[in-house]
């Protein structure tokens, strides 16, 4: 809009070509903000999508003098399921959490009722995960290797992300 207004006070000679260019970027929609990983928030097929695989998070702990570095790994199933393996203190632990997306929270409900929600953010290559305003917030790194692992925690499936083209299963 502002181009156009502008093209009115170059003079009406010159509208035509400024309108033309305006026409080829919205054509070529080249004229859109860019595409980002938020863009695929707009359906709740789309949204679910950017979770699915396994994502790792690791918190270093410097004064430690053993087992200076934890981590965890969720693998987001199809029907909102978790897969979870956490590492620390020499000691590891499975579980299996539920999960679902609105919007920008991400809601984690555990089996004691001990659920909380996150703001996320996945980063425009959709190589990491960004967790806020929850107690598993920090950066959590897509781990490909866990994603191709065919058995999960107690036999479960673990799905790596969707293939191009791919299309979602009915139930989920």
């Amino acid at each position: 809009m502002i181009i156009l207004r502008e093209a009115m006070m170059i003079g009406p000679s010159n509208v035509r070509h400024v309108s033309g260019a305006v026409i080829f970027l919205l054509m070529f929609d080249l004229a859109s903000p860019v595409r980002s990983a938020a863009s695929e928030i707009s359906s709740p097929y789309r949204q679910k999508r950017l979770f699915y695989g396994c994502w790792k998070s690791e918190t270093r702990h410097p004064d430690r003098v053993r087992w200076k570095v934890s981590s965890s790994t969720w693998c987001f199933e199809r029907r909102g399921t978790i897969a979870g393996k956490t590492f620390d203190a020499g000691d590891g632990w499975d579980y299996t959490l539920l999960w679902r997306a609105d919007g920008q929270r991400l809601t984690i409900d555990g089996s004691y009722k001990d659920g909380f929600q996150c703001l996320y953010a996945v980063s425009p290559d959709g190589r990491t995960l960004i967790l806020r305003d929850c107690p598993s917030a920090g950066e959590w790194h897509r781990d490909d290797e866990t994603t191709r692992v065919s058995q999960g925690p107690a036999g479960r499936r673990i799905l790596g992300p969707l293939a191009t083209g791919e299309q979602p299963d009915p139930k989920d």
